[in-house]
């Protein structure tokens, strides 16, 4: 009574399970089937059990649709080896031609003593599945084809990291070819020895999160040991069940572009040396006025820091300015595009300074120097020729003075009056 009521159980456990589940004696006739059985045969139940695994009306064939040779088919083979057979997969045609894609387990029975009466058959349909497969496969293969053609490189790796694809623009640019990198660690042969270690945990912790940068740069050697520098864009590829295969990468080659913001950085470096070891102080303006570059020399002459007037308006940082010479002439510069020279006193800092003015598209330019010096030595100069005009216009005699080249640099009224001539038209002439 228990065996029947433990076989009962058994079947019932049986009729609630998704997969077709089939029992054959050892002659190979159904003698159970499931429910689940009439989808996968398409046949009622009373129509399933009692027929022979070679019966006509269970038409099955192999994946490509040629017929599975006996000693192939499954029953045949447990019942010879008494080994079970997984994922056997052919398919099934239904009595309204219908077909449809099995995977089988089936595994022997036993009897008390040992031998093998007949087996148990499980079956799914894996018709979507097969389906869903062979068009990832068939994407997987555009994917490829397009990575193929593209002008950037391209990079498939597994999740331990090595190489299953790569496409021609990554080997023409690295030298290397399809047989010598498929199959081999990609941060042992393409990335330099000092970033391999962080481009690896990066890659290795991406495949543990399931989640992975999309954008990232770094070098790539070449098999001449060339570096190239590339910026990458990276995706996570998964199969239909969402588990992780690897990672697929695009990169696009900037080495040529990171040489030339280099080379414009060590311009730009050399352009800002020479400003700052100029005696003269330097400024730049966007065209809102307001301060992009003062070198070392401008902070002292205007008696201010850097970054008390970095990005204001020269107005805000010199309101005294406005309504000046320096503010007229600014402006007149900027609006007619033309480059300025001046000479102009500034009461709040008591100098003198001489400033050039150079507009552009972009704002404005300018040098100037403390010339206050030399405005002092011109105006001695000029209280020593009038006392000297003075002193000479006194003696009542004509005087009249010579450079080394016999050329007149001073004559007095007296002279004037004496040789008929007045000083401004013999002024630097050669008077011999």
């Amino acid at each position: 009574m228990e065996e029947v009521a433990s076989r009962e159980q058994l079947e019932r456990a049986i009729e609630t399970i998704p997969n077709a589940v089939v029992i054959m004696d050892k002659d190979g006739r159904i003698i159970f089937a499931n429910a689940a059985a009439e989808a996968i045969f398409d046949l009622a139940r009373k129509d399933i059990i009692g027929r022979a695994y070679s019966d006509l009306a269970f038409k099955v064939t192999t994946i490509d649709g040629k017929p599975i040779p006996k000693e192939e088919h499954p029953f045949f083979k447990v019942m010879r080896t008494a080994e079970p057979i997984y994922n056997f997969e052919y398919v099934h045609e239904h009595p309204d031609g219908t077909r449809i894609i099995v995977s089988a387990d089936v595994v022997p029975l036993y009897d008390k003593k040992g031998a093998v009466v007949g087996l148990v058959a499980s079956l799914t349909d894996i018709t979507e599945r097969k389906k869903a497969e062979e068009e990832l496969k068939e994407s997987e293969r555009r994917f490829r084809t397009m990575l193929e053609e593209v002008s950037l490189v391209a990079v498939i790796l597994d999740t331990q990291g090595k190489i299953t694809f790569v496409n021609g623009f990554l080997l023409n640019l690295t030298g290397w070819q399809k047989d010598e990198v498929i199959g081999k660690d990609w941060f042992d042969t393409f990335i330099p020895p000092e970033q391999r270690d962080e481009i690896r945990r990066f890659f290795f912790e991406s495949i543990a999160k399931g989640e992975i940068l999309p954008h990232y740069e770094n070098d790539i050697v070449t098999s001449w040991d060339e570096r190239r520098t590339l910026s990458f864009t990276n995706v996570l590829l998964r199969d239909s069940r969402g588990r992780i295969l690897g990672t697929a990468s695009i990169g696009h080659d900037i080495t040529a572009e990171k040489q030339a913001a280099e080379d414009i950085r060590e311009s730009r470096k050399q352009v800002l040396d020479i400003l700052e070891s100029i005696t003269d102080g330097f400024f730049a303006v966007d065209n809102d006025w307001r301060f992009t570059y003062v070198n070392h020399k401008a902070e002292q002459l205007l008696g201010k820091r850097k970054e008390e007037i970095l990005f204001k308006s020269m107005w805000d940082a010199f309101p005294e300015v406005v309504g000046t010479t320096f503010y007229k002439e600014f402006n007149r510069a900027k609006e007619e595009m033309i480059p300025i020279s001046f000479e102009e006193f500034y009461p709040p800092l008591n100098k003198w300074f001489e400033v050039h003015v150079y507009p552009y598209k972009n704002g404005l330019s300018g040098y100037f120097d403390d010339i206050g010096q030399r405005k002092r030595t011109e105006e001695a100069l000029r209280a020593s020729e009038k006392k000297l005009r003075d002193i000479t216009s006194a003696l009542g005699e004509g005087i009249f003075v010579l450079n080394g080249d016999g050329r007149l640099t001073f004559m007095n009224s007296e002279a004037e009056r004496l040789l008929g001539w007045t000083e401004a038209e013999l002024l630097g002439k050669d008077v011999h």
